[in-house]
């Protein structure tokens, strides 16, 4: 069954309210991306770089989101962008986003699941050690601008550079709608 992009978004657009829209804060005490903004990079997410984006409020350097039956998406007009990520080793774990019409990523991608317990942001992973909630790190871009999002997946630890944090989750009544231009899927 083949969806058009208007329809796509129509449905998520729907259960997309102001009172479940959020930002994500990284807590990780005594940790240079303590607090950061989180906002979109290299059609992922990362802490630090400038946003390559064109929102409704000038000089906002976050990304908003929110949750529809666990997928997370950003807070965009079309296309909608919904996160996926490669648990693979190859894959880094990092957090990437697809519009759903475009081809697929690559071959290990996974469309993600997510929740949020105790105002915090957890990917949900089905392994085979069972259902896992799994937290987040920042690794260092190659670039030196900041730290890449990644998934913190514990059968392929990442390299002693990246920080663990918290993802913590910020609702907002007045949320800023952006159109991400670094988003190529």
């Amino acid at each position: 069954m083949k969806f058009s992009t208007s329809a796509l978004f129509a449905s998520t657009m729907a259960l997309a309210s102001a009172t479940n829209i959020f930002s994500i804060i990284p807590q990780s005490p005594n940790s240079p991306i303590d607090k950061g903004a989180v906002g979109t990079y290299d059609n992922g997410l990362a802490i630090g770089p400038k946003q390559n984006a064109s929102c409704s409020v000038p000089d906002i350097n976050y990304a908003s989101f929110f949750l529809n039956d666990g997928n997370l998406y950003l807070y965009t007009d079309l296309p909608p962008r919904r996160a996926y990520v490669d648990l693979s080793e190859f894959g880094n774990s990092r957090i990437r986003f697809y519009s759903g019409v475009a081809p697929t990523p690559d071959e290990n991608f996974e469309l993600a699941q997510f929740i949020v317990k105790d105002d915090a942001l957890f990917l949900v992973d089905y392994s085979e050690a069972g259902v896992r909630a799994l937290n987040f790190q920042g690794c260092p871009l190659h670039n030196g601008e900041g730290y890449s999002v990644n998934v913190n997946n514990p059968e392929f630890p990442a390299s002693p550079s990246c920080i663990q944090f918290t993802a913590q989750v910020a609702y907002t009544d007045n949320p800023v709608k952006c159109l991400y231009n670094d988003m190529t899927l």
